[in-house]
């Protein structure tokens, strides 16, 4: 029987998380006008709550589903203050999202070199993950050791090294990362999926049913983790049923499954 590929790991980070990072003190009114006047003044006022102003704008802006008025303000946030970590990571996002990987890089690379402090942690990881884009695979892990060296309770720099270790086939490297990275935040579901190849690939197929169970409990929608356990169940466990509810699921949800494993279930269902 020819192996299928089994195995859709997933980044966690930048990617598909435009949202800006979780404020340290609940939002404001939603008084939005009068909001975006007063952090027009204190940019136009300059001094050193300026940067803080335009990111606060920025945050108006997405509220109210602008895009393009949030990245803009974004990118003044950072022309004040080349090095607020808020502004940096949350345009790095928008970057990475826009396919605009070169500039991401730009941007957040003389941010991670400063010597004079520790550099932010998602900083640091969503250089990694567009130097992964970029097809930087080892620099990235270099960001990444370094993030954790820098910030050992991170979680998605141990879970997106674990990836990239799972990737090269280190895999009790990449079991030891996803597990400190599950320990430190047990809620990122891109973290089980891909401790779930780790324990495939291991031949632990209860372990890694378990991991993407609860990879899709996290996220119902998750694409890669329904395609990951209907082969788990039907090439591994043997549960027919399972396979079949994961597999059109995966299918709902806009999934392609390629030729070898259409016809695996297409074959399934016509013996029915």
């Amino acid at each position: 029987m020819v192996l299928l590929a089994l195995g859709l790991g997933v980044l966690q980070g930048c990617a598909g998380r435009s949202a800006p990072p979780e404020p340290d003190a609940p939002p404001p009114p939603a008084d939005e006008p009068t909001l975006r006047a007063s952090y027009r003044a204190t940019i136009a006022a300059g001094g050193s709550g300026a940067a803080d102003a335009a990111y606060a704008l920025a945050s108006s802006y997405w509220r109210t589903h602008e895009p393009d008025s949030t990245r803009a303000s974004l990118e003044v946030a950072v022309a004040l203050n080349p090095r607020h970590p808020a502004a940096l990571a949350w345009l790095s996002r928008l970057y990475y999202e826009a396919g605009e990987i070169e500039q991401g890089i730009a941007l957040l690379e003389p941010a991670a070199a400063a010597t004079d402090s520790a550099s932010h942690p998602e900083v640091l990881t969503n250089l990694a993950l567009l130097k992964v884009a970029w097809g930087e695979s080892e620099a990235a892990g270099t960001l990444l050791e370094r993030s954790i060296a820098e910030h050992p309770r991170y979680a998605p720099a141990y879970g997106n090294l674990g990836f990239l270790q799972l990737q090269n086939g280190e895999l009790e490297r990449a079991q030891k990362s996803l597990e400190r990275a599950i320990e430190l935040d047990d809620d990122i579901p891109e973290f089980h999926n891909n401790l779930g190849i780790v324990h495939r690939k291991q031949q632990k197929f209860a372990e890694a049913a378990r991991d993407f169970e609860r990879a899709v409990e996290l996220q119902p929608d998750f694409r890669e983790a329904h395609h990951n356990l209907a082969l788990l169940y039907k090439l591994y466990i043997l549960d027919d049923d399972k396979a079949r509810q994961h597999f059109r699921r995966f299918l709902a949800l806009g999934g392609h499954a390629d030729s070898e494993v259409t016809a695996l279930f297409q074959v399934q269902e016509k013996s029915e």
